[in-house]
């Protein structure tokens, strides 16, 4: 029997190898989110409401608690977009405050710039991305086609008394698709992040195409008065403290 030369064996190793390079490099594709969030209509700072009243609250909210987003992706840059973003913005202010219209990510230049309406004003936030602690494990679940690794990072939020709630987020990402982009502000991950929950929180990747042939497109955001994340928070703290004023 003949025997495979060393060289051969080498060389179509490098091959391989060459080979899973170029397509980390090149990979682009769409994926498509199912936004869910919750909301303790019994906690509203409003009179007290009925049974009723609260039902037709919730039906009125769904469309804020449920949303559809896109998300264009390649190796360094995303932009996640809201799908049928005409919402009505009283109801949106009862909720985390994720309704912005345009998300944009570029992660060689760890550069953020979010589009959002606010009050009937555009805001463009311009930026650096927040660098995401992530505790990696190896546990495993199947998300689609896709075997996915859990990781996690614990949030501090600082309260209106000012005291701080600690929340834990975890994502769900894919090795298989080598492109550190997921959606939201959530990022920083060894392959796509498929899937993001906290106790309030879920958003699932419902959809993904690879490579499409006709490129994906990603567009910068640029409507809207520029302002930095502290600038437009400052700007959110002093309206909502007027209004509880009124």
């Amino acid at each position: 029997m003949k025997k495979t030369k060393p060289t051969i064996v080498l060389f179509a190793a490098l091959i391989a190898l060459l080979s899973n390079t170029i397509f980390a490099q090149n990979i682009h594709g769409q994926a498509t989110y199912h936004y869910k969030t919750t909301i303790d209509i019994n906690k509203m700072r409003s009179r007290q409401l009925s049974e009723q009243q609260k039902k037709i609250i919730a039906n009125r909210m769904k469309h804020v608690l449920e949303k559809t987003y896109v998300l264009n992706f390649n190796q360094s840059e995303s932009v996640y977009i809201e799908e049928n973003s005409n919402q009505q913005e009283g109801f949106e202010m009862m909720t985390d405050g994720s309704s912005f219209k345009k998300m944009y990510k570029n992660i060689e230049e760890s550069k953020l710039l979010v589009e959002q309406k606010f009050f009937g004003e555009t805001f463009l936030i311009d930026d650096s991305l927040t660098e995401i602690e992530w505790k990696t494990g190896e546990e495993t679940k199947q998300i689609g086609e896709h075997t996915c690794n859990k990781a996690t990072i614990v949030n501090h939020v600082v309260q209106e008394d000012g005291t701080s709630v600690a929340t834990t987020i975890t994502a769900w990402y894919a090795k298989e698709i080598p492109v550190s982009q997921g959606p939201s502000e959530y990022w920083g991950l060894p392959g796509l992040i498929l899937e993001v929950s906290t106790d309030k929180i879920s958003i699932l990747c419902s959809k993904l195409t690879l490579n499409p042939s006709e490129g994906t497109e990603i567009i910068k955001p640029i409507d809207g008065k520029k302002v930095t994340k502290d600038q437009y928070a400052e700007i959110v703290k002093k309206k909502l403290t007027e209004i509880r004023k009124l």
